[in-house]
């Protein structure tokens, strides 16, 4: 359990000097990689939120009995606030590419259903707070690509939501993609396939040299850096 937390505390770490980085107009990747070539340092990546049934699950167990007790485990409680709020503030950052306000006639494209990449595990994915978000600031239709995930019976029933097993059917005339999972199947993607369509790297794992060639946005990047 413990080890659970740990990771949540250092993914939260990586998220706000990810978002620090961002504002202050610094590489996060590369301040990362030179921080890591410190023996005792060991900054985890960040991303666009935190899934599975194991680490954003642990840190309530330990949170519950320290309320019970009267113990303050406040790096624990504010780690998992910010890694909670990920996923709004990617799309926030995500939608700053488009070059047009009217979202409410906007097709956006999600990469990625699973929690993590090469998994069909889908519980607490944070692809589904993504959803919300886009849903929350009125996007007309929301496309969900998975290679392992061909069906979600929560996403089924709800109107401008459609989940394809189809790539290239997932961005065709999409105004916008947003990578949520990093399947070694998106890793490979370049300009060929994105063409002329704005991308949010929510995972870091695409080329950061594609940026040169596309409208790229990869998080720890600031927009006035593109």
């Amino acid at each position: 359990m413990f080890e659970g937390v740990y990771r949540d505390v250092n993914i939260a770490l990586a998220n706000e000097m990810a978002k620090f980085c961002e504002a202050a107009g610094i590489d996060f990747w590369q301040a990362r990689d030179a921080a890591n070539s410190q023996p005792f340092c060991h900054i985890h990546k960040p991303g666009i939120g935190v899934g599975g049934a194991c680490i954003p699950v642990y840190p309530h167990f330990i949170l519950d009995v320290a309320n019970k007790i009267n113990v303050l485990c406040e790096v624990t409680n504010i780690s998992r606030a910010v890694n909670d709020g990920m996923p709004a503030y990617c799309v926030r950052q995500a939608i700053k590419l488009l070059d047009f306000e009217d979202l409410a006639n906007s097709t956006i494209a999600i990469l990625g259903l699973a929690f993590r990449g090469d998994v069909s595990d889908t519980r607490f994915s944070p692809t589904y707070s993504i959803i919300k978000e886009l849903q929350r600031f009125g996007v007309k239709e929301i496309r969900v690509h998975d290679p392992l995930v061909s069906s979600d019976p929560s996403l089924s029933n709800q109107s401008n939501v459609f989940l394809t097993s189809d790539l290239k059917k997932a961005v065709r005339k999409s105004n916008l993609i947003i990578l949520s999972t990093d399947h070694q199947e998106y890793k490979k993607l370049d300009k060929t396939f994105f063409g002329n369509i704005p991308v949010y790297d929510g995972r870091g794992i695409l080329d950061r040299n594609l940026a040169k060639e596309i409208k790229l946005l990869t998080i720890g990047q600031g927009i006035n850096n593109l």
